[in-house]
């Protein structure tokens, strides 16, 4: 009697098995949430409904800190959009308000030739193209910022922090249009993350 029950363990095993792995394979993901923070960049906004505050990429959600709230709520960092419904693949690391048009930027580290836009709302907006010079194209992008019309340098333009990790690590700031046409590349004579980089002056072209 024994020498039947062994073989009849052995299939109940695997069957055991098979089922697990069948359930594994068909999990699906019905929601997504962020455990933590992952705070990327700030903007100052100037107009809209959100004017005054200080915009804060955290993740794929935006928050705003009102510059002028009162002493209990100094501080007091509220959600103002979501950033999910951009088609942003990877992670967006930079962002920017846009004065002149009253409206968003981000950018997506996974698509570095791309500027999501959303407008004073936080409503998506379409996208934008970045051109950069001479067939360059980043292995990474970070932070991004609005030079004002006032500027005595590159003024009403963007700047977008932007890195190169071969042959060698190399860190650029692209000053672009607000089209997204690149006009200019300011290149810093060592790395960022060289300990040597703010004793040397940075070259423009």
């Amino acid at each position: 009697m024994r020498r039947y029950v062994l073989p009849f363990l052995v299939l109940g095993a695997f069957l055991s098995s098979l089922l697990t792995a069948t359930d594994a394979l068909a999990q699906r993901v019905v929601k997504r949430e962020r455990l933590g923070n992952n705070t990327e960049d700030i903007t100052f906004v100037t107009s809209g409904p959100f004017a005054n505050k200080i915009a804060i990429l955290d993740g794929y959600e935006v928050f705003g800190v009102d510059v002028e709230e009162s002493e209990e709520l100094e501080g007091a960092a509220r959600k103002l959009f979501d950033l999910r419904d951009l088609g942003i693949i990877g992670m967006p690391q930079g962002i920017v308000f846009i004065r002149p048009e009253g409206m968003f930027a981000v950018n997506d580290s996974v698509q570095p030739t791309t500027l999501f836009l959303k407008d004073k709302f936080g409503n998506p907006s379409g996208t934008r193209n970045i051109n950069f010079l001479n067939g360059f194209i980043p292995d990474h992008v970070e932070g991004l910022d609005y030079i004002p019309s006032t500027a005595g340098i590159f003024p009403d333009h963007l700047l977008e922090v932007v890195a190169v990790f071969s042959p060698q690590l190399q860190s650029r700031i692209e000053v672009l249009q607000r089209d997204g046409q690149v006009v200019s590349e300011i290149i810093p004579a060592q790395p960022v993350s060289s300990p040597a980089w703010p004793s040397r002056h940075p070259t423009v072209s």
